[in-house]
């Protein structure tokens, strides 16, 4: 926390408002490698806000589709951390990060192949389980900045040329 609130005070006067929230990890609602997240330039935030008491069936629904992006040979990796404070109600949020936006471009064929892995059948299900469970979807898409990031050690080696930009 003492190296947050530095970053805060440096970027304080920038700023008309921040949200902190509290999230967990879960990784068995995540998928793919693990990403150097150093050589990301974008990524994509989905929050998945659940309507009440509805937590363990989203769960099993993302479990399914999880099932299908192995099948798929889905080529990216995301995160899913569940929110435990700083949201109202439960609430997951997938981190999707890409190397460039020609990731974002590649998604209409990947998601025709990961409809192919689910089938029909598989398809219907999801869509049940996701109107019954899900209250609210927001997706949003950000890009890194080397001027605005505090970035540690490790994400700096990974490609110093971005990340420690010469002056101008």
């Amino acid at each position: 926390m003492k190296e947050v609130d530095k970053i805060a005070m440096e970027d304080g006067e920038h700023l008309t408002g921040t949200r902190s929230i509290l999230a967990t990890l879960r990784k068995d609602l995540s998928f793919g490698p693990p990403v150097e997240i150093g050589k990301m330039r974008y990524f994509r935030v989905r929050t998945f806000r659940i309507k009440q008491g509805q937590g363990l069936a989203f769960e099993e629904g993302v479990k399914q589709a999880l099932g299908a992006y192995e099948k798929s040979h889905f080529p990216g990796s995301f995160a899913c951390y569940e929110v435990a404070a700083g949201i109202g109600s439960s609430t997951y949020v997938m981190f999707r990060p890409m190397k460039s936006l020609a990731d974002l471009d590649a998604m209409d064929t990947e998601s025709k192949a990961f409809r192919e892995a689910l089938g029909d059948d598989g398809r219907k299900a999801m869509q049940k389980v996701f109107a019954d469970t899900v209250n609210y979807v927001e997706n949003q898409l950000f890009s890194f900045s080397s001027k605005l990031s505090y970035p540690g050690p490790h994400t700096i080696a990974s490609d110093p040329d971005f990340w420690t930009p010469k002056a101008e």
